[in-house]
């Protein structure tokens, strides 16, 4: 079997299960519905016809409907089943609908001996809303509405023609086309309804191809983000930590770029999961876990300059600490920038120096070598000579 016959064989065996459920889950309305009308045309009939026929009529029919009340919901129950076979519950709703029709259409026994009396226009009203109902509740199965309409309507229809006049022929032909536009309009609404049901699964599978690609479109999203993060990562000249704070509030190292890598003389992959205490000297682990406090409690980027001692010698810092919070809101890790600005810092220790040294020959210079000194000494160290 082909692909394409395998799947219009799921489509349809799909399509049946929904059919089947819709009407099911009507059924409990259906099933007061009759309760209520039978119910009451006993009570109507209860003066005019035999209270034993009566008594066995209601009895017989309400026993139907609570066989196929209870088949229905053995069925709702087991509906999820993939492996259920559609086709022997829509046989038992077929073989309900004729027993339940057979049972309306058992109300000729209450027939009197003329169709012009009362009862048998109650019952002709009565069996005609039947059908109407019947023919909307069962649209699902048009097997099953054509089903419970044949012996619901047949029966009376036979004994009007019973009578033998053209009259009686007449109610005859009426109840039979009446039989024929319920089958018709049951039919025009087993349609509609079975192209909503296509419809509905289209759109589910539509909707589901759609966030599919959804997914995969926001997954290739992610990777390209992630692979940009890596790279800026990878590539940024300052040196990044990432610190994580445990619910114990702890501090852990979690990440460090390359440029983290080369200043502090440590390699990524040896620094993971480890305090600040296990990598640097006791006294300077203390000052930089207390700047990590003081980030967590704030909870805002906190900046400050801080000098090292480091295998590769005294280093300034220019250090911006970012905290990061989870969806509770807690802060649950630390982005750590740290800038090397040694050759900023020791340009100005020495132009303070230069200035110091300049103030003191001027300070301790004779009067009159003040003004030699002085132009000497803005010559030299002017920035444009």
């Amino acid at each position: 079997m082909r692909v394409d016959e395998l799947v219009e064989q799921r489509d349809r065996k799909l399509l049946a299960g929904k059919q089947l459920e819709l009407v099911y889950r009507r059924f409990t309305f259906s099933f007061l519905a009759s309760l209520l009308v039978s119910g009451g045309l006993v009570v109507a009939l209860w003066p005019l016809v035999q209270p034993q026929i009566l008594l066995v009529w209601l009895l017989s029919l309400w026993l139907v409907m609570g066989a196929r009340q209870f088949y229905a919901q053995r069925y709702l129950g087991l509906a999820q089943d993939t492996t259920i076979e559609h086709g022997k519950w829509i046989a038992g709703l077929v073989l309900g609908a004729v027993a339940a029709g057979a049972c309306w259409g058992m109300t000729v026994l209450f027939l009197p001996a003329t169709p012009l009396d009362a009862v048998a226009m109650m019952l002709i009203f009565v069996i005609a809303g039947v059908i109407g109902f019947a023919s909307v509740t069962l649209a699902a199965v048009p097997l099953a509405a054509a089903a419970f309409m044949l012996p619901a309507v047949l029966p009376l229809a036979i004994w009007l023609c019973s009578f033998g006049e053209r009259v009686y022929y007449f109610m005859g032909g009426i109840a039979l086309t009446y039989l024929a536009l319920m089958m018709v309009f049951s039919r025009q609404m087993h349609n509609v309804i079975r192209s909503s049901l296509s419809t509905s699964e289209q759109n589910k599978e539509l909707a589901a191809a759609l966030k599919q690609v959804k997914v995969l479109e926001y997954a290739a999203a992610q990777k390209e983000n992630e692979q940009r993060y890596h790279e800026l990562f990878a590539n940024f000249e300052d040196s990044i930590l990432f610190i994580d704070v445990g619910a114990d509030g702890k501090f852990s190292l979690s990440s460090l770029n390359p440029a983290a890598e080369r200043t502090f003389g440590m390699r990524d992959a040896d620094a993971r999961g480890k305090s600040k205490f296990d990598l640097f000297p006791a006294d300077l682990a203390a000052r930089l876990v207390e700047y990590d406090l003081a980030c967590v409690e704030s909870g805002r980027p906190l900046s400050y300059d801080d000098v090292l001692e480091l295998p590769s010698g005294k280093r300034y810092f220019s250090v911006t600490q970012i905290p990061m919070r989870d969806e509770s809101g807690r802060v649950y890790r630390i982005a750590a920038i740290s800038r090397d600005i040694t050759e900023r810092k020791q340009m100005e220790e020495m132009l303070a120096a230069r200035e110091r040294e300049f103030r003191a020959l001027v300070e301790n210079a004779p009067r009159s070598e003040e003004r030699r000194v002085g132009k000497e000494c803005r010559s030299r160290w002017s920035p444009y000579h």
